[in-house]
């Protein structure tokens, strides 16, 4: 079975100040979920859950904790997915949702002040998926470069933190694997995650329609 991307939703918090963020969401059991967290201010301890009490698992953190990527399995029917840490801050997050995937590999994490927010990974296993988390310390827009840009939110009015979710496909172990955008010069944070589809398991594939959420739409209707 190969890889495909079923849909993605993201949400920030404006200029409310917390310890938690929650992002609505109800994907399908036994698909995997990459979920990304942006912070105006260095965070602590971050965890992630769903509504049934079920963990994500931290995959990589960047930006001295200013950006966060998590990792899991949908079970028990979530709705909802939440952030927690410590230190308060406002904040940004971002949620994918794949079929196919069985296992994780490679892991990749990038900073730099440019135009080109990049994140590469060596692909360990066949036709695997980079999905990135990108994370801009503005307010920007994000326009797509090398892969397929899959949504993104901006931090709206007080809260300058912008976060996108990026990926791209391989083809077999020992590729680079490369996700990237455009966004004005600013500061910028990027965490990858190499996903693996099971032996013999075909190329990646769309969404179920498709159409690219970086247009505002998934299957959950918009």
């Amino acid at each position: 079975m190969a890889i495909a991307f079923i849909a993605a939703t993201a949400s920030s918090s404006a200029a409310t100040v917390g310890t938690a963020f929650t992002v609505t969401y109800s994907p399908t059991n036994g698909n995997k979920i990459v979920l990304g967290g942006s912070f105006s201010g260095t965070i602590g301890n971050p965890t992630c859950t769903d509504n049934n009490a079920n963990a994500l698992t931290l995959i990589a953190t960047a930006g001295a904790g200013h950006m966060v990527q998590f990792y899991g399995t949908a079970s028990s029917n979530p709705t909802a997915y939440t952030l927690n840490w410590v230190t308060s801050s406002k904040a940004s997050a971002i949620l994918g949702e794949y079929a196919g995937p069985t296992s994780s590999g490679a892991v990749a994490t990038a900073s730099a002040t440019s135009t080109t927010p990049t994140v590469s990974l060596i692909e360990t296993g066949a036709n695997s998926f980079n999905v990135a988390v990108i994370m801009s310390q503005g307010n920007v827009t994000f326009t797509q470069a090398t892969g397929t840009l899959r949504g993104q939110v901006s931090a709206g009015a007080g809260n300058a933190n912008s976060i996108a979710l990026v990926d791209n496909s391989g083809l077999s172990a020992g590729n680079t694997i490369t996700c990237a955008c455009t966004v004005s010069n600013t500061t910028w944070f990027a965490a990858g995650l190499e996903i693996i589809p099971p032996a013999g398991g075909g190329g990646g594939g769309s969404n179920w329609l498709g159409v690219s959420l970086a247009q505002g739409w998934n299957k959950h209707g918009g």
